[in-house]
């Protein structure tokens, strides 16, 4: 829980971090801040289900950190456990909602790959828009 807490705080991290380093002021950050941080709901998989967005805006929610750290989540909270004291339909319950999400529970290492990755790649990308904005002003 603590890991899939931290890698999806260090994914929204480099979410923002990024977010800031392509705006030219805070003003226009703080403005901006909810075009990026907004879709990380609608496309997080929980309230509208990957079918029911349209397909040329589908390619966004790979893009979108909260989906996999919600991923994870699910999975710790109603996945498979050895010690599993749930009776039969809470544990049918809990399958479907795997099931209804998508969410398969032998793919977690996917979502905390990809969790990691996004952070990762977003740090880079911010780093470079940083040296790119330090040599155009110099």
């Amino acid at each position: 829980y603590i890991l899939a807490l931290w890698l999806m705080g260090f994914a929204i991290a480099s979410t923002a971090l990024l977010l800031g380093c392509l705006v030219p002021n805070v003003e226009v950050g703080l403005q901006v801040s909810p075009a990026v941080l907004v879709p990380q709901i609608l496309f997080a998989g929980f309230f509208i289900k990957s079918e029911q967005i349209p397909p040329f805006l589908r390619w966004a929610q790979y893009l979108c950190s909260l989906r996999y750290g919600n991923n994870l989540f699910a999975l710790i909270a109603f996945g498979p456990q050895e010690t599993d004291s749930w009776d039969n339909s809470t544990r049918a319950e809990a399958e479907l909602l795997l099931e209804l999400n998508q969410i398969e529970p032998g793919d977690w290492w996917v979502n905390v790959l990809v969790l990691a990755s996004i952070g990762v790649a977003f740090r880079l990308v911010a780093i470079a828009a940083l040296s790119w904005r330090a040599a155009r002003t110099a």
